[in-house]
């Protein structure tokens, strides 16, 4: 094939394990965040249920407003 295609690969490869092992030293090393309440959570279950508004988008478990895409916050 090309005879400089295996240093391409080499200098290629070393970037990305710089990039990747403190990336991955930070993700395991720092915390994950929590999310915080605001709300009461009665008064907000309240508010909803007057507004008409759907309960799917309520965590039971955290008391806290979820996304619509996540099962658990």
């Amino acid at each position: 094939m090309l005879p400089g295609l295996h240093y391409t690969f080499l200098y290629l490869s070393i970037a990305l394990f710089c990039v990747a092992l403190p990336s991955f030293i930070l993700a395991a090393a720092l915390e994950p965040g929590y999310l915080s309440k605001k709300f009461d959570f009665v008064r907000l279950v309240a508010e909803f249920l007057h507004s008409d508004l759907d309960l799917i988008n309520l965590c039971t478990y955290c008391e806290l407003i979820k996304s619509e895409t996540s099962l658990h916050c």
